[in-house]
């Protein structure tokens, strides 16, 4: 009974008439309880009974929430299933049969780097909560993306009897994401995104003109782009900024007018960029695109 109380929270009222120290303090370890001690008083046991009648009903109606709408589940401390949501069942093609008793790893995808696994089962294990994106395959084979946010679960007595799971489905945005990736390395154009000013995204004109294997090399050699800027005249973004904001806060203020970067290639070739800030694309996310206007530049001259 302990147990499911810890995991359902139904409220238990005792109705007794020790007074005793020891009893109290063998109660006190169960999830959601309380006393009406004899003789007992008839309006105090209604109210009581009103009270957690109220409270029952709204976990019930948050419970069916969750069945219908949040990918949840719970495991044992081994990682065997013991419960389910009825979105966790549609989304994974399995019924709650197939489900309950087998190893949560039956929706893992084996394109899934196990280190993110063993970093979560370090975290959960320690008694901290795991927040990470995943990418799962359901019964038919098909993949599901989630954002996943995995958490102990703890008995009153201090101790891990289970980890819980409440994933949302993301594949749609995932998805969109990639072939939006996909247009934007197709591009000759230099596309950046900077979130808070920070540059999060680089399409791959960069590392085909220039000697930088992914954006995480880029960072390690670069504070910011603006290091690779090449001065020239007063049209020119100009190099030594020490982040990624100046720069970003000069092309907006002049974005009306003929802004150009030039910067060398790995083949020790200028190329030459008209800038422009094209907005933003998210609440935190903004979007500067360097045209490489060389071949007209050059012509002009």
């Amino acid at each position: 009974m302990q147990q499911h109380l810890v995991t359902e929270s139904i409220p238990i009222i005792f109705v007794t008439e020790a007074k005793e120290e020891a009893f109290y303090k063998k109660v006190s370890g169960l999830s959601g309880y309380d006393f009406i001690q004899k003789p007992i008083d008839k309006n105090m046991f209604i109210l009581k009974l009103h009270n957690y009648s109220k409270i029952y009903t709204n976990m019930q109606l948050s419970s069916n929430v969750i069945n219908d709408s949040i990918i949840y589940s719970e495991t044992d401390t081994q990682g065997i299933i013991t419960k389910v949501s009825k979105r966790f069942i549609e989304i994974s093609g399995y019924t709650q049969e197939e489900l309950i008793g087998k190893s949560h790893n039956i929706i893992r995808h084996p394109t899934m780097p196990k280190s993110i696994y063993k970093n979560m089962w370090q975290t959960i294990q320690s008694g901290l909560s795991w927040t990470g994106t995943l990418k799962n395959r359901s019964k038919n084979g098909s993949t599901f993306i989630v954002k996943a946010t995995v958490y102990p679960i703890i008995h009153t007595n201090g101790k891990i009897i289970g980890y819980a799971s409440a994933r949302h489905d993301i594949t749609k945005e995932m998805i969109e994401k990639q072939r939006n990736k996909k247009i934007l390395d197709a591009q000759y154009s230099l596309i950046i995104i900077l979130t808070k000013g920070t540059i999060t995204y680089i399409n791959k004109t960069l590392f085909q003109h220039y000697n930088f294997k992914n954006l995480a090399d880029f960072n390690h050699k670069h504070k910011s782009i603006s290091e690779l800027f090449e001065p020239h005249d007063e049209n020119a973004l100009m190099p030594l900024m020490e982040n990624d904001t100046p720069w970003l806060d000069y092309v907006k203020k002049n974005n009306d007018q003929n802004i150009f970067a030039y910067i060398t290639d790995k083949n020790s070739k200028q190329h030459i960029y008209d800038v422009h800030y094209r907005g933003k694309i998210a609440s935190n996310q903004e979007i500067v695109v360097f045209t490489d206007v060389t071949q007209l530049q050059t012509q002009t001259f």
